[in-house]
């Protein structure tokens, strides 16, 4: 397991750098642009209040602008919802399909290494990632904060935060999970799988009819106009991880008597 481990931090710590540095850059610009626009967010939030299904589909009509905080989860908490759901959504497709894609699992599982063992490697790796990345963007936003020097509510940005793990770790045992049952090591299907679980959200927002998809999707409980009234969506939480759990136990289970590719 721990040879598994160091094989996958190895292979994975380049896109780790990348991502996290990407998205770190971006919150960093984003809330240094924040002082130069404080002075018109409250015209530009009257004007983002009427335009109707967009104003919805975003939470505007929830959300100021015009606050450091509020601004910060629409502009900054968006781009980090899709951003790490993507990138933890890669890792996890990548994570078990890369060996019959690559034509290693032969070599692999000719050493003495059950393939629990190897699957439990793989998987502790991806959640290292994920928490780490989580931990790196943090940082910067609060640092960011603290230079911006606006004022927030410390509680509000660590549920935030807090959130967006919750949410990457969804998708990432999500896709953990359905690496097991395919052999083709697929990007697009793990970008396709978070961007998906995203416009779910949206059309929530829109439509009433569909809020029963809020147990589906992390980024209903990810998103800030949901965390507003000062707590986490736990029911929703727990629902979503239900289903993360039931979709990596089927994988693993299937993966453990499958015919591996060579």
């Amino acid at each position: 397991m721990k040879t598994v481990f160091r094989m996958e931090w190895r292979q994975g710590r380049k896109a780790f750098l990348w991502w996290t540095g990407g998205i770190s850059l971006f919150v960093l610009l984003m809330m240094m642009l924040y002082p130069s626009f404080a002075g018109q967010m409250a015209g530009l939030d009257a004007l983002m209040s009427g335009m109707g299904m967009f104003t919805k589909m975003f939470g505007l009509d929830k959300i100021k602008m015009s606050t450091l905080i509020g601004f910060f989860g629409i502009e900054v908490g968006t781009v980090l919802g899709i951003g790490g759901a993507m990138f933890a959504a890669i890792l996890g497709l990548s994570a078990v399909s890369r060996e019959e894609n690559r034509r290693t699992a032969e070599f692999l599982f000719s050493h003495p290494l059950k393939r629990s063992q190897a699957l439990a490697g793989k998987l502790l790796c991806m959640i290292v990632f994920i928490i780490l990345m989580n931990l790196g963007v943090t940082l910067v936003s609060w640092l960011s904060f603290l230079v911006v020097g606006g004022e927030y509510v410390m509680a509000d940005f660590l549920r935030l935060m807090v959130s967006q793990l919750l949410l990457h770790l969804q998708v990432g045992l999500i896709c953990f999970g359905i690496s097991c049952f395919v052999a083709t090591e697929s990007v697009g299907v793990g970008i396709g799988v978070a961007l998906m679980l995203y416009i779910l959200n949206l059309m929530m927002n829109v439509m009433d009819d569909l809020k029963v998809l809020r147990f589906l999707t992390p980024f209903y409980y990810a998103d800030y106009i949901n965390l507003i009234g000062g707590r986490l969506q736990c029911p929703e939480i727990l629902s979503g991880f239900a289903l993360a759990l039931v979709t990596l136990a089927a994988g693993i289970i299937n993966y453990g008597h499958k015919d591996l590719a060579n």
